[in-house]
């Protein structure tokens, strides 16, 4: 028996009305969370002035034709539609595909007309992003952006997240220069561009990039020698995997702490492309964290 509710799954409980359900109160039906609310102004009229009305149509028209980018703004459409999503995601899990299991549903035709359609060229990303190719050094390969480090100049791919949070900073910018073309963090923490943000004086870049260097002259040496202990260490340069140093070099620099503490190899770690880039100069464990690890 299917559920009288109208989700579409197999009825298991029978409730005090005498209807079955799929579930012990009818409530906790999905069509009856997504459907089952009525509209406050159902069947109602005359409930706007004409004041009102005109204000809603002028709104309306405002607004027709645009993206939620230009409405919102970029930050904001970027939040609303992961939002969007999520709750889009909760309402429908436990539905079944309609097409699941099923095959030959498309014709050729449809297909192709599909695939073509999600297909960008590189002149559709200049239309949508005509400043980012003005600043950026930008080609595509195999339909995929490619661009310049800020630091070493070798070309890369960026992840969605850099690519993202460029755009953002081209379009609002706040002086975040985290958000620079990088394709490692040895590019990145090396380099000028990274610490215009910052506001130091010249001495303190100068110190910091001894520091840096000085870090990874370390973390080098310990990977010549305990590669095979760090996890996932083969993965380092392919599946977009960098190198991670979980207390960072940036955080070391400000409570002068010894540079071989911070490359030592149980310091090291390697994550994905994007959860490094979302990491940044942040600390995934406290110094005296780093500690215990590095007495064991």
């Amino acid at each position: 028996m299917i559920c009288e509710y109208g989700c579409g799954k197999e009825a298991k409980y029978k409730l005090k009305n005498g209807k079955w359900c799929c579930n012990k109160f009818f409530q906790q039906c999905l069509a009856k969370k997504i459907y089952g609310k009525k509209p406050w102004n159902k069947g109602k009229k005359g409930i706007y002035s004409e004041e009102t009305i005109n204000k809603m149509r002028k709104n309306s028209s405002q607004l027709k034709g645009k993206t939620y980018e230009e409405i919102h703004g970029i930050d904001k459409a970027i939040f609303l539609k992961e939002l969007r999503g999520k709750e889009l995601s909760k309402r429908l899990k436990g539905q079944i595909p309609w097409n699941k299991g099923k095959k030959d549903i498309y014709s050729i035709e449809t297909i192709k007309r599909i695939s073509k359609s999600n297909i960008k060229t590189i002149d559709d990303y200049k239309k949508d992003y005509p400043k980012f190719f003005k600043i950026e050094d930008v080609k595509l390969i195999n339909n995929k952006i490619y661009v310049r480090c800020k630091k070493c100049n070798n070309w890369f791919e960026p992840s969605k997240t850099q690519f993202r949070e460029r755009i953002r900073s081209i379009k609002k910018p706040s002086g975040n220069a985290n958000c620079f073309m990088f394709c490692s963090d040895e590019c990145k923490y090396t380099s000028n561009d990274y610490f215009k943000s910052f506001r130091v004086d010249p001495e303190t870049l100068s110190k910091f990039k001894l520091y840096s260097s000085k870090v990874w002259k370390f973390t080098n040496y310990s990977l010549k020698k305990y590669s095979k202990k760090i996890k996932n260490f083969e993965l380092r340069g392919r599946n977009k995997y960098h190198l991670d140093h979980k207390f960072s070099i940036l955080e070391g620099f400000k409570q002068n702490i010894e540079p071989k503490l911070i490359a030592h190899w149980k310091n090291l770690e390697m994550l994905p492309e994007h959860e490094n880039i979302k990491k940044g100069s942040l600390c995934s464990i406290t110094f005296d964290e780093l500690k215990i690890l590095t007495d064991k």
